[in-house]
């Protein structure tokens, strides 16, 4: 007995050692909250949503780990509901074996073009996907994959990426793929007009188009807490920004915080289906 109360003894000190050692090496903290709503109007859900946050520790230093994605999809509820959801499990699939698998190697992380490269995959996974899985059919997608500090991200359509931090505000990540977003770019149209502009739900780019198919990267360094908003056109096309910053400002955020924001673009009229992903990086 005296042994045995000599080991556990023992254990305890290596475990009090470990977390030691983790309290000198913090971790950037990921907390995600989704939501998604058929809206007022639509008869189906055609958006899908994926949502991961998750801590990888190695050698007493965690990495912080996170994936999320919004898909919308086109061609009629049936397709649609199936072309959003093959792109996502196509594109996640890809990310969870080949990049989680990465990470499970010990430091350094991989390197920013190698992850351009594996967000490359998961697009063009996803456009396969839609491509066979429905023919004629067509889906947008908007992802961000968090690694601690770092947000890589990925894009065709009109689904949306946001950072927001308190010192830099609300900024689009992401630009819009739609027929009214170019007339803007060609300075035909300004912001205001673009914003209820019909072509503004006509895309140029998506998945499911044939040749020329090709989606849009990017990579921010977060330097401060901020948070990270993704989100279908149901919501942005419904709330205005100063909206969504309010509902952003809350710290620590709600639990309810994604919900809150399906109800308002729902009081709203509810037009289209609403998808929302909010991030909290700390």
């Amino acid at each position: 007995m005296k042994r045995q109360r000599t080991n556990h003894k023992r254990d305890h000190n290596r475990v009090k050692t470990s977390e030691e050692d983790l309290a000198l090496n913090p971790s950037t903290q990921l907390q995600s909250q989704a939501a998604s709503s058929i809206g007022k109007v639509r008869t189906h859900n055609e958006d899908a949503l994926f949502s991961l946050s998750t801590q990888v520790c190695l050698q007493a230093q965690h990495r912080a780990l996170g994936l999320y994605i919004v898909a919308d999809g086109m061609g009629g509820h049936v397709d649609g509901e199936r072309a959003s959801s093959l792109a996502i499990q196509a594109a996640s699939r890809v990310l969870l074996h080949k990049f989680f698998d990465l990470l499970t190697l010990e430091p350094p992380f991989p390197s920013g073009k190698s992850v351009e490269a594996l967000l490359n995959q998961a697009m063009q996974a996803a456009q396969m996907a839609v491509l066979e899985g429905v023919p004629g059919g067509g889906s947008t997608l908007t992802l961000a994959l968090v690694l601690e500090r770092q947000v890589y991200y990925a894009h065709v359509g009109d689904t949306r990426l946001y950072l927001y931090t308190h010192s830099g505000g609300l900024q689009a990540l992401t630009r819009d793929h739609s027929v009214a977003r170019r007339l803007v770019d060609l300075g035909q149209l300004n912001a205001a007009e673009a914003q209820v502009n019909p072509l503004r739900n006509s895309l140029f780019r998506a998945l499911g188009q044939g040749e020329g198919f090709s989606a849009d990267f990017g990579e921010v360094t977060i330097e401060a807490p901020a948070k990270l908003l993704l989100c279908s056109d149901g919501l942005w096309g419904t709330l205005s920004e100063d909206t969504l910053v309010k509902s952003l400002q809350a710290e620590p955020l709600p639990v309810d915080a994604a919900w809150k924001l399906v109800q308002t673009a729902n009081a709203a009229g509810g037009a289209d289906n609403i998808s929302v992903i909010i991030v909290d990086i700390h």
